[in-house]
């Protein structure tokens, strides 16, 4: 989903780089570039929330951004949303529920959220090989402002737990993550797992507390 487009219009605040990832398993990774230093607690990458209610096309970047991410609220907005797809982009019904497949991602349990250019972050956690076992180095949260005209606008923001040098894999928990029920029924009647559920029954064996238990933080 990133294309060409630059990591800083993605709404990194920080210089990256994609590449194969530490486990290659695990496809591609997203690294913190040469010459970059991140602090604990620094907003590594910031995303503007835009509601799929909201948009009524997905070719008017004005109004989608590349540093967007678009959250859905029901299965109604993923029918939107696929159906834009198909009719303004030319992709197949299939193809972008792939896309759903491998990106989408809750963390508040009320909406699944699905960036216009993919985050890249793999997860990391006591599973990974030894080397990396204390790999997360990467917290998603949610943020608000006023933007100039003095509307709220909604962020979803990834803020470093650690100091992250040059060099090192970007890594969150995928446990963190926390599908909505409707996106459940979603995943159960196109006959595919969720990214926490696929990476953690990948990772673990499974994707319940006993198999696979909790973040540390």
């Amino acid at each position: 989903m990133s294309g060409s487009v630059p990591c800083i219009d993605q709404g990194w605040k920080f210089k990256t780089e994609v590449k194969e990832a530490v486990v290659k398993a695990a496809g591609n990774g997203r690294y913190c570039a040469q010459g970059e230093e991140i602090k604990k607690g620094d907003v590594v990458v910031e995303k503007i929330v835009i509601p799929m209610k909201d948009v009524s096309t997905l070719m008017d970047v004005t109004k989608t951004p590349q540093n967007a991410t678009i959250t859905f609220s029901n299965e109604a907005d993923v029918e939107k949303y696929i159906h834009l797809s198909c009719t303004e982009g030319g992709y197949t019904r299939a193809q972008i529920v792939k896309l759903f497949e491998h990106f989408a991602y809750g963390i508040d349990g009320k909406v699944i959220a699905l960036g216009q250019c993919s985050w890249t972050v793999n997860h990391g956690g006591d599973a990974l090989p030894d080397d990396i076992a204390s790999s997360v180095n990467l917290k998603f949260v949610e943020a608000t402002r006023k933007n100039a005209q003095g509307v709220e606008e909604r962020f979803h923001q990834s803020v470093a737990t650690r100091d992250i040098a040059a060099g090192d894999e970007f890594y969150i928990d995928y446990r963190r993550f926390v599908m909505p029920d409707f996106y459940a029924r979603f995943c159960e009647k196109n006959e595919f797992d969720d990214v926490r559920r696929a990476t953690l029954k990948a990772v673990y064996g499974g994707d319940s507390v006993d198999v696979c238990g909790v973040p540390k933080e």
